[in-house]
Order: structure tokens, then C-alpha cells, then sequence
């Protein structure tokens, strides 16, 4: 990050905290629309680890409130590690995606709280697509990467167009891959079953890295399909089943290169528990009247 000079934003969600061994350096964004509460659990449901109240303020390098996608991206600072959990307000955001060049028509976005019988809520992970287009077209433009686990929660290979206009934000994504570069705009997918992503998105991933769980990476010995998006597999043979975490081989069509690096530990306290961090509507705010697209944090 520092080499490069550019923000890495990691993925916030309020079922995982695989960011915490990077905790010490972490810029933690959380929307000032919401309320927020911070707590530990076990990792184990049977173990001895017992649920507790969590100090943000006293765990990472900085919280740092945002009011919209757009406020995001003008607080993000070059050589930083930021985590961002998105906001369920989704303050912005229909605004961003209505008014871009990135997505045909438009579509509703809906609090959980402001659902009814006929207003389906917005799922949350869709608050992405909204940053991603504000990224490209509304700047700043500091080298970013955006590192996004479990990629099959934003832009499933069954994305239907459906009240939320899912297979329309899957198309305006492709196309922001397609632009990201001259935007300094990079990112990188993590999934298990690569499969699972849409295939308008895995058509657009120039390079892919195999790590090792116990199974083969790809391979011709083994006839192994490329993936799609690609029409070949560079590597004869196996070279991950028996090697341990700590190595990947990065590829692409016509050549790659294997990589190993050090394990980034837990801290100690860690080990046994994870960060939950839930955000739910500000009835502060809501009982002032205030309309959700700015002020200070839960």
C-alpha cells in the first residue's frame, strides 16, 4: 500500500472480520446515517468466548464517518488500509445509479425499515454497486483497490431483473471493470467457487490466483477447462494440492508465476472471536426529521 501509494478497501460485513490481524492500521468507515453497535463473539458457538461489548475506537487506527459513496472516496487516503461497512440507509445511492452513464434505468432503493408489503428492502450488499460507479465517475482519482470477499454475494450467476434491478447493476459493474483502469481503479474477487460469480464479471477478470485447499489448481494433464473469460490454462500439473497456506500461483491465458508470502497472524486476544458490527436506522435522526445524507455517527 505504502510502495504503491494506494487505498485498499476491504469489504465490511456483519457476519465476518477476517480484516482484524490488520487492525492496528485500519481506517474503519461506517455510514453516519446509521446506528451502530460493536460487539465480540465466539468463533466456536460451544466455546468458553462469551458475547461483549467491542470499543471501535480502542481497536483500530481511526473510525472515520461518511455520509455517502461519494463523501467515502474523498476521505479515502493514499498508502491506507480502510475497511467499509456500507450504509443500510443507503444515502446517495439512488441518486449515483439513476443519474450514471453506467446503468439503463432506474430503480428504488429502499431501507430495511422503510419496507412494507409493496416495497421489497434493498439488500444490502447492493450498496457496492453504488460505490463502484461513484468511484468511476465522481472521483477522487488516487490509486484504489477494493478487495471484496464472498464476490457471489454482490453479483451472483443467478442475478435475475428482478424489483432491484440486479442483472442491470451486474451489466453497470462489467462495465466499470471495463473502464477501471484508467480510473486507477483496481479489483480483486475472492470466492470459492469461482462458478458461483456471474459470468459477465468472470468474462472481464484479466488474471486469476489459485491457492491451495487440499484440491488441484488447474491444470492440462488433468483436462481441466479453463474458466470463463479465458481460452487456455497455462500450467501442466498440479503445483498447490500438498503445498500449505502461504503459497498461490498467479496466472493468466498464456503464463504465471507462483508467489509465496508470510502468514499475517491473529493477534492472541483474537483467536477465539470475531468483530459483529450491526447497523440498523438512526431514530435520533428519524424522530428529528433529519434526512439521511450526513451528520455524526451512531
Amino acid at each position: 500500500m505504502e510502495v504503491n501509494s494506494e487505498a485498499v478497501v476491504w469489504r465490511g460485513s456483519p457476519t465476518r472480520s477476517e480484516w482484524l490481524p490488520l487492525k492496528p492500521w485500519t481506517r474503519l468507515f461506517l455510514p453516519s446515517s446509521a446506528k451502530h453497535e460493536a460487539s465480540w463473539k465466539p468463533i466456536e458457538v460451544s466455546g468458553t468466548v462469551e458475547d461483549s461489548n467491542a470499543d471501535l475506537g480502542e481497536e483500530v487506527r481511526e473510525v472515520v464517518y461518511y455520509d455517502d459513496p461519494i463523501d467515502l472516496n474523498q476521505k479515502l487516503k493514499p498508502g491506507t488500509f480502510n475497511v467499509v461497512y456500507p450504509d443500510p440507509s443507503f444515502s446517495g445511492c439512488e441518486e449515483i445509479v439513476n443519474e450514471s452513464d453506467y446503468f439503463d434505468g432506474k430503480v428504488e432503493w429502499v431501507a430495511r425499515w422503510n419496507a412494507s408489503e409493496e416495497k421489497e428492502p434493498t439488500p444490502l450488499v447492493h450498496w457496492w454497486f453504488a460505490w463502484a460507479i461513484a468511484r468511476i465517475e465522481h472521483g477522487p482519482y488516487l490509486w484504489t483497490s477494493l478487495v471484496f470477499d464472498e464476490t457471489a454475494d454482490l453479483a451472483p450467476e443467478s442475478a435475475k431483473a428482478d424489483v432491484h434491478e440486479t442483472y442491470e447493476k451486474v451489466k453497470a459493474l462489467r462495465r466499470v471493470m471495463a473502464d477501471s483502469r484508467k480510473f486507477h481503479f483496481s479489483l480483486f474477487y475472492l470466492a470459492h467457487h469461482e462458478e458461483n460469480l456471474h459470468s459477465k464479471i468472470r468474462r472481464t477478470i484479466q488474471w486469476r490466483i489459485s491457492m491451495p485447499d487440499g484440491t488441484a489448481n488447474p491444470a492440462q494433464e488433468n483436462n481441466d477447462r479453463a474458466p470463463v473469460g479465458f481460452s487456455s490454462i497455462p500450467m501442466i500439473r498440479d503445483q498447490l494440492s500438498r503445498r500449505p497456506v502461504g503459497n498461490l500461483i498467479f496466472w493468466n491465458e498464456t503464463s504465471f508465476n507462483k508467489v509465496v508470502w508470510d502468514d499475517i497472524a491473529k493477534f492472541p486476544e483474537d483467536e477465539r472471536r470475531w468483530l459483529k458490527i450491526s447497523l440498523s436506522e438512526d431514530c435520533a435522526r428519524a424522530r428529528s426529521g433529519v434526512e439521511a445524507t450526513g451528520g455524526e455517527g451512531g
